[in-house]
C-alpha cells in the first residue's frame, strides 16, 4: 500500500560496489558546495563539469525532483502500518485467506495455492479450467466490482485473489457468494 512511484530499495552494503545504476540524476551526485538550492540559483552554474557520484544506495535515486506527494503518501501508509502492527496485519490477512480457502473448498474450482499455512501468503489462486475460462470469470467478477486478476507462470496459475489488511470478512463473503452464483449459472 503505497503511492505510485514511491517506495524503498534496500541494497546490501557488501553488494553495493557490484551494482551499476541504470540511470543517473542529480540525486545520485554528491551535493555541491552550498547545496542544490544555491547551485540551481547561481546564474554562472554550468552543467558541464566533473561530478562525484555518491557511493551509497542513494545513487539509485533516478530523475530530478523527488516525488514529494508520493513521499507524503508513503509516510502516511507507513504510519498506518506501524499503528496497526505487522503481527496484527499478518493475522488478519491469514484469517481472510483461511475464510477464502474454506469457501473455495465448497465450490467446483481447483485450488492452485498450497494449503499448508507455512506455504501461504495473502494471495490465493484458483482455477475454473482453461486460461480463457479464468479470464472470462475474472471479467464477470470485475463487472460486479470484485477486483481479482488472472496470473500464470510456466502454465501454472489461474484467478488470483489478493487479500490485504484493508479487506474484510464481508469482502470475502461477497466474492464467494458471487463465485457460487456465477459458477452455478455456467
Amino acid at each position: 500500500m503505497r503511492p505510485l512511484a514511491a517506495g524503498f530499495l534496500y541494497v546490501n552494503r557488501k553488494r553495493l560496489p557490484e551494482l551499476r545504476p541504470p540511470l543517473a540524476g542529480y540525486l545520485g551526485i554528491e551535493d555541491p558546495p552550498g547545496g542544490w538550492g544555491e547551485y540551481f540559483q547561481t546564474p554562472s552554474t554550468t552543467p558541464v563539469k566533473q561530478y562525484a557520484f555518491v557511493k551509497t544506495a542513494r545513487r539509485f535515486e533516478t530523475g530530478g525532483t523527488s516525488n514529494y506527494p508520493g513521499a507524503v503518501g508513503l509516510a502516511a501508509s507507513l504510519k498506518l502500518i506501524h499503528e496497526l502492527g505487522p503481527d496484527r496485519i499478518a493475522q488478519h490477512i491469514l484469517q481472510l485467506t483461511d475464510q477464502l480457502l474454506a469457501g473455495l473448498n465448497e465450490l467446483p474450482v481447483k485450488l492452485v495455492t498450497p494449503r499448508a499455512p507455512e506455504n501461504r501468503s495473502g494471495i490465493v489462486t484458483f482455477s475454473v479450467g482453461s486460461a480463457e475460462e479464468n479470464v472470462k470469470l475474472m471479467h464477470r467478477l470485475q463487472e460486479k466490482k470484485i477486483l481479482v486478476s488472472v496470473r500464470y507462470t510456466s502454465h501454472v496459475g489461474g484467478i488470483r485473489v489478493s487479500c490485504h489488511f484493508y479487506n474484510s470478512a464481508e469482502d470475502i463473503e461477497n466474492l464467494l457468494a458471487e463465485l457460487k452464483r456465477l459458477l452455478a449459472a455456467s
